[in-house]
């Protein structure tokens, strides 16, 4: 009687742990199969069933109709999976895709272990099964997000540099020159500035079409950030002067692709582009290196006139070293003082009399001897020094007024205005101040505004321009000004 008891205590906890295990089986949707290794059939629940999409007077356990509901790229693996399993009688962990009948891709992974009988023989293969599709779609979209530029769905630059290292090591085995391209869009701020940034960001969307439009497969474009973008043409040719002409004509294109009129917000907008080009060969093994250059390439593009294009040659190194000396060097003029001198050029009439005279910028610098305004005023622009030497030009102008007032002699000087001083926060405030600290009339000055003002920041140019002083006038600088 006690050992009935026993047995029959041990078959109802054995029961118990299966209506256990079903319910945690359902709770985590997950399928229960087994593999007959005498018969070659399969036993499956009803979740595999569900996870598979098919029914049981479907899917009769057949081992060879299992296997055609395997993705053909995903059969072979498998397969080898579940002989090494067997071989080995290693646990089976195995992921793999499946195609339902209705052609829908499931992603599963499943896990099982070789079963023993009591004689010692292999007799079955058990295992479960999970659908981890969510799973893989979800680290699918990391993924993309990891590489794309959420914007246009172009690779991201960390995605760019990875390819255009594989197109260095191609071109290091001898078999071809490749090409990159740094596009930069011209007076994009514009676009901003008038339609808004979701009309800014639409050009961008539409320019990045259209650069795909040409390309090869194996090509591939950047949206390296704001509106520049990275156009790398691997395996162009052997020869290096062929190479160069067919990127001399792709870029040629890439300017007639982005210069086409784009309709945004029912207003039609005309931009160009800026190119720079560099031929990928064997003996530059550094990404990092190709991408300085393309973008030097590029600057001197716009310095061109921009929508144009030009090639990186060695000069650029060359100019980009002294641009850099002249940008750090301009600080210290700023800072200490003695280097930068103001001229002043007589302004006369017919009668040769003088009526004035014009505020000239000159800098000495202490080891380049004199640096043109020509120069060193773009790149004062492009640093954001610009607001402050012009403020320190204003100042000076107003300090020598003083000067020559007290020795009655009634001069009024001209000033140039950039539009980036124009357009700083406080600018006119400043000019006021200035005036009064030296005591200067207004009718002593002479502010002169270029044109190109008018264009940029239409709200505040307007805004500002009823404040200004009615000694203003616009008109084109001598370059030489500074």
């Amino acid at each position: 009687m006690a050992l009935y008891h026993d047995r029959f205590m041990s078959e109802s906890e054995l029961r118990q742990a299966k209506e256990r295990l079903a319910l945690a089986a359902d709770a985590g949707q997950i399928g229960i199969w087994e593999y007959d290794l005498e018969t070659h059939k399969l036993n499956w629940d009803h979740w595999m069933y569900r996870i598979y999409g098919l029914s049981p007077d479907v899917f009769d356990g057949e081992k060879a109709v299992w296997l055609r509901s395997l993705h053909e790229d995903d059969r072979c693996r498998l397969e080898t999976d579940l002989a090494r399993t067997l071989s080995t009688h290693q646990p089976l962990d195995s992921e793999f895709r499946i195609l339902r009948p209705t052609g829908e891709i499931r992603h599963v992974l499943i896990k099982a272990q070789v079963s023993w009988d009591r004689a010692g023989f292999r007799d079955h293969l058990t295992g479960i099964c999970l659908d981890i599709t969510d799973l893989r779609q979800a680290e699918e979209q990391m993924l993309e997000m990891a590489f794309q530029d959420p914007l246009t769905g172009l690779p991201n630059r960390v995605l760019f540099m990875d390819r255009l290292r594989q197109a260095i090591k191609i071109s290091q085995r001898g078999r071809s020159y490749g090409a990159l391209f740094y596009i930069d869009l011209d007076h994009f701020k514009r676009v901003n500035d008038t339609g808004g940034h979701s009309a800014g960001d639409e050009l961008l969307r539409v320019v990045a079409a259209r650069l795909q439009h040409d390309m090869r497969d194996e090509d591939t474009l950047c949206r390296i950030g704001g509106d520049e973008f990275i156009l790398l043409t691997p395996e162009l040719s052997p020869d290096h002067a062929t190479a160069a002409k067919q990127a001399s004509l792709l870029a040629g294109k890439i300017n007639a692709a982005v210069q086409h009129p784009i309709t945004l917000a029912r207003s039609r907008v005309k931009i160009s582009g800026s190119v720079g080009i560099t031929l990928i060969d064997g003996g530059i093994s550094s990404a990092e290196v190709l991408l300085v250059q393309a973008d030097l390439a590029m600057y001197k593009a716009k310095g061109k006139g921009r929508n144009t294009s030009h090639f990186y040659d060695a000069q650029l190194q060359a100019e980009a070293r002294r641009r850099r000396t002249l940008e750090k060097g301009l600080r210290a003029a700023l800072d200490c003082g003695g280097q930068l001198q103001i001229l002043y050029q007589p302004q006369v009439c017919e009668s040769m009399t003088i009526v004035g005279a014009e505020a000239l910028l000159r800098w000495q610098h202490p080891r380049l001897g004199p640096i043109p305004p020509e120069e060193f005023i773009p790149i004062a622009e492009d640093c954001g020094l610009i607001e402050e030497l012009g403020d320190w030009v204003f100042n000076q102008t107003c300090e020598q007024l003083a000067r020559w007032s007290s020795e009655h002699l009634p001069i009024q000087i001209a000033v140039n205005l950039s539009a980036r001083q124009f357009h700083q926060s406080g600018c006119l405030a400043k000019m006021r101040q200035s005036m009064n600290t030296w005591h200067v009339d207004a009718s002593s000055l002479k502010l002169e505004l270029t044109e190109s003002i008018l264009l940029e920041n239409t709200e505040d140019t307007l805004e500002n321009m009823k404040q200004l002083p009615p000694f203003c006038q616009f008109r084109r600088p001598a370059t030489s000004a500074g």
